[in-house]
């Protein structure tokens, strides 16, 4: 540095270094947001899933959903339900705690969002029922954050 103005931009580039160096952002995400359109549809759907695959009696003749969606008029169907019953539940569950570590590691924690604070259980929370809806939504947030601060410059 030959002048305190090129102090400044030196301190700026040391800031981005260090910051890419520990695998950070300089992005910080404040706020969860939830599911809207398409996607709130997704996540109802995925909760109903999980709720009716729950238990394979969901799927036997008295349980209050065989009698309210009528599966007695479907009996192939019904006894495939009941059969496979296991299996979506598990997958899903399975699958989206994978997607829960990679969303706290891949992007929670390089966005500044504090280990166990509110917002943080909210996005785990919501990627543990939605999955990779929520990647995209987070994914939406930063851009729009980046956005913003390239319209500042």
């Amino acid at each position: 540095m030959k002048t305190f103005s090129d102090t400044r931009q030196r301190v700026v580039a040391m800031h981005k270094e260090c910051l890419e160096r520990l695998g950070l952002s300089d992005i910080i995400i404040k706020e969860y947001r939830a599911p809207r359109g398409w996607e709130a549809i997704n996540f109802a759907v995925v909760v109903a899933t999980l709720i009716v695959f729950s238990r394979g009696s969901n799927f036997q003749p008295g349980s209050l959903l065989y009698e309210t969606a009528g599966l007695d008029r479907f009996p192939a169907f019904t006894q495939f339900c009941h059969t496979v019953q296991p299996i979506p539940g598990t997958l899903l569950l399975g699958i989206h705690a994978i997607e829960v570590v990679l969303l706290a590691v891949k992007r929670l924690k390089p966005h500044g969002v504090p280990f166990l604070s509110g917002v943080w259980i909210a996005w785990v929370a919501t990627i543990m029922i939605e999955g990779v809806f929520a990647f995209r939504r987070f994914d939406r947030m930063v851009k729009e954050e980046q956005v913003k601060r390239e319209h500042r410059k």
